[in-house]
Parts: C-alpha cells; sequence; structure tokens
C-alpha cells in the first residue's frame, strides 16, 4: 500500500482557467504541489523538459489546442527526443473526436491517455494512478 504517493506533473495549457481547475482537482485528491511546470505552448514545455536536467515529470497533461506550437508538433518533438522520448503524455481537450482526427493525421505519435474537458478529480484519478510513486 503507498502512504505517501508523489506526483509530478508538467501542465501545458495556454487556458489560465484550465489550470486552475486541473490545480484544484489535484489539491482535492491530496496532490498540493503535483505540479512541476506550468506552460502556456508547446516550445515553453520543451524548454521547460530541457532545463529539467534529468529531473522530469512522471506525467505530462498536454493540451491538444495550442498556440505557437501545437499539441501534435510538440508531441512529435517529445517523442524524438531521447531525453524525454519515454515521459508518458496525456493530451486534453473539450472533444474526444478532435483529438481522435489528431491521432489518425500523425499515426506514428503515440499518448498515453485521453482527458475530456472539464477536467475533475474523477475523470483522471484512474489515468494518474500509474504514474505515482510511493515514499
Amino acid at each position: 500500500m503507498c502512504l505517501k504517493p508523489k506526483l509530478k506533473i508538467a501542465f501545458c495549457d495556454d487556458d489560465e482557467d484550465d489550470f486552475l481547475i486541473v490545480q484544484a482537482a489535484l489539491a482535492e485528491a491530496g496532490y498540493r504541489d503535483a505540479i512541476c511546470a506550468c506552460t502556456l505552448s508547446g516550445k515553453q514545455l520543451l524548454d521547460a523538459l530541457r532545463a529539467a536536467d534529468g529531473n522530469l515529470p512522471d506525467v505530462i497533461l498536454l493540451d491538444i489546442g495550442l498556440p505557437v506550437m501545437d499539441a501534435a508538433k510538440t508531441l512529435e518533438k517529445i517523442r524524438g527526443d531521447a531525453q524525454f522520448q519515454n515521459v508518458p503524455v496525456l493530451l486534453m481537450t473539450g472533444s474526444s473526436e478532435y483529438v481522435e482526427a489528431a491521432l489518425e493525421k500523425y499515426p506514428h505519435l503515440t499518448v498515453d491517455g485521453i482527458l475530456i474537458k472539464p477536467v475533475t478529480i474523477d475523470s483522471f484519478a484512474d489515468q494518474l494512478k500509474p504514474y505515482l510513486h510511493c515514499f
């Protein structure tokens, strides 16, 4: 049994309200300091991952609709970089059809899960469970 589960999340979404919703859901589940990086674009996320110097997140929450560098391009760069290509990525979207269309367009990209907004602790507790570490 895991008495002190820990979780480090890199969160990438251009909507501050979505960040607040995820942060509140994590706090409700007992993970108040889970977000180790919060970025507004795919480029910022990649910069944060490179700056992590090996101290990578347990999981990345990546919004599918990002400005500057969209989620597909961001995911392509994540999967193509040996430093962090194996970090699990959960895509977030308001519509599962949008994610399915993006994944069909880029079949070589793999995701570890899809979260439909609005995110609640119930909607992603099971998705996050595999990434918890016990201390």
